[in-house]
């Protein structure tokens, strides 16, 4: 925090004000200018700068995913009537640390045509710069999972949901949630803080919740053979398309308990998988054997 000279200002009040819940949080900037948040969730805010003797800064809404952001602000001498408004989100570019990051919001998400069955974001990690998938068991190059290799690194992944650890240690297997419960996947694929053990990508999936109006979505995934095209394989004879009933369906609803100070989000979501596959093989005759 500083004035146009660019020297610091101590006791400027910041308040930090949720657009979505309405929640506002307020803190004092400290003898070096320095004023500290702490943890809070992502989303929408608006941050307000006062001081005695100074004109009011306000910055925002600015979008806060899963990183360290850094807002400052110069503060003009003049009324506190007075207001400088600036509405451009935060940069693109983050120079708080030098971990390479990417983030998948649900926006994005949802607009991404999917290449598999089901609605998880697993589908795009070949997506990332510098990424190959690295298929194991019954995945594939093109749909890999979380199995990605990110600038030649070896495919161990670290699954997170809201911060904490969803992968099992013996089996290594992970919870990945479905498209209408993330708000954000934020992947981390090098130079990331040791605070996230080990692992060659960190994948951060934050969920979403409830905001001061009530908000609701149904939504069904659905594939079947009968709208898909035959698939061409040498040699085979016949229809060798195999069958295919897939819905994966569900609802989700959010909305608030006690407004601006607690929400709720509740989602319901099954799959119905009654599919199977067709296996063919070709076989010599006996007159091309002879």
């Amino acid at each position: 925090m500083t004035d146009p000279t660019g020297a610091v200002i101590q006791g400027v009040s910041v308040s930090v004000r949720d657009v979505d819940k309405g929640d506002v949080h307020t803190f004092v900037t400290d003898g070096a200018g320095l004023y500290d948040t702490g943890s809070i969730v992502p989303d929408h805010y608006e941050i307000s700068f006062t001081k005695e003797g100074f004109t009011t800064f306000v910055r925002g809404p600015i979008t806060l995913d899963v990183s360290v952001q850094t807002i400052n602000a110069q503060l003009k001498v003049g009324s506190t009537s007075q207001q400088v408004s600036v509405t451009t989100d935060v940069p693109l570019l983050s120079t708080e640390s030098g971990s390479v990051e990417s983030t998948l919001t649900s926006d994005v998400m949802s607009q991404l045509p999917q290449t598999n069955l089901g609605a998880d974001w697993e589908v795009f990690t070949v997506l990332l710069p510098g990424a190959a998938g690295a298929p194991e068991n019954a995945s594939s190059a093109s749909s890999p999972g979380s199995n990605a290799s990110v600038n030649g690194n070896l495919p161990f992944e670290s699954v997170l949901a809201d911060g904490a650890t969803t992968t099992l240690p013996q089996s290594e297997n992970t919870d990945v949630t479905i498209f209408e419960t993330t708000s954000e996947v934020k992947i981390s694929s090098n130079g990331f803080s040791a605070q996230y053990g080990q692992g060659g990508i960190i994948y951060n999936q934050i969920t979403k919740g409830g905001t001061n109006q009530f908000h609701g979505a149904g939504y069904e995934y659905f594939s079947n053979d009968a709208l898909n095209a035959f698939a061409y394989q040498f040699g085979t004879q016949g229809p060798s398309q195999p069958e295919l009933r897939y819905n994966n369906f569900g609802f989700a609803v959010g909305g608030p308990i006690l407004r601006h100070k607690m929400f709720f989000f509740f989602d319901y979501d099954k799959t119905i998988n009654n599919g199977r596959s067709l296996n063919t093989e070709t076989l010599p005759t006996g007159q091309n054997a002879a």
